[in-house]
């Protein structure tokens, strides 16, 4: 039996904790490596505020957070008035975190996204011993606000990877990947051409074809280029 769960949490001192001190924050994490040997985990994230300075005060609270050792990478991605985001790749402590209780349950997939001072943590679990295992586990930490069992997982997926998407496109960027996936595009064969998505979305063809290479392009930079 594999089942696919959604644990929403309050983490209290966690640097995923200061989204709750700045509206519409995001941090999603893109990739973890744990290393508990020498009690550190490795979690390549995406931050993302609407403005500059709640962009540079959540950077700024993030790197006086007692729980990160070290930040390896800052990369700042989008600047424009309503998208600032930036990837960092963060060595914080393994000891203490939740990355360390999926780990030590052996959960074979895990993610996350944080907003409004909330985790929101997706991963598989093999039965549902290891479920009651993690909530004990999560209560010495933790704050459990919600846990959901979702069956399908393609529903999982699609929540990481909207929240993900939103983070690193502009909005207008995602409107476009939203309207091409919805209406087919990406269908093999697809079900629209390029210059019917673009006359429905009031664009050129050439705007429409220039932008969907960048958004995929941007896409595969975030997902390949830095794991």
């Amino acid at each position: 039996m594999i089942k696919y769960v959604k644990i929403t949490l309050r983490h209290d001192g966690c640097w995923s904790n200061l989204t709750s001190d700045i509206d519409e924050s995001t941090i999603t994490s893109l990739k973890l490596y744990s290393h508990p040997e020498e009690d550190y985990n490795i979690d390549n994230v995406i931050i993302k505020a609407e403005n500059k300075n709640d962009f540079l005060n959540l950077y700024k609270n993030i790197t006086k957070t007692d729980s990160i050792k070290y930040i390896y990478s800052f990369d700042r991605l989008n600047t424009n008035k309503n998208n600032y985001t930036a990837f960092l790749s963060i060595k914080g402590k393994f000891e203490g975190t939740i990355t360390s209780i999926m780990y030590k349950n052996n959960i074979p997939y895990y993610s996350y996204y944080s907003s409004n001072g909330l985790e929101h943590w997706f991963f598989y679990i093999l039965n549902y011993e290891q479920l009651k295992q993690i909530k004990k586990d999560l209560k010495n930490y933790a704050t459990i606000k919600n846990i959901e069992i979702i069956n399908d997982d393609s529903r999982m997926l699609l929540n990481i990877q909207t929240n993900i998407f939103k983070t690193i496109l502009t909005k207008k960027q995602y409107e476009l990947l939203n309207a091409s996936l919805q209406l087919g595009y990406f269908e093999v064969p697809r079900t629209i051409t390029s210059q019917e998505l673009a006359k429905t979305l009031n664009i050129s063809q050439t705007t429409f074809n220039k932008e969907v290479n960048y958004i995929i392009k941007k896409i595969i930079d975030q997902f390949y280029s830095r794991t």
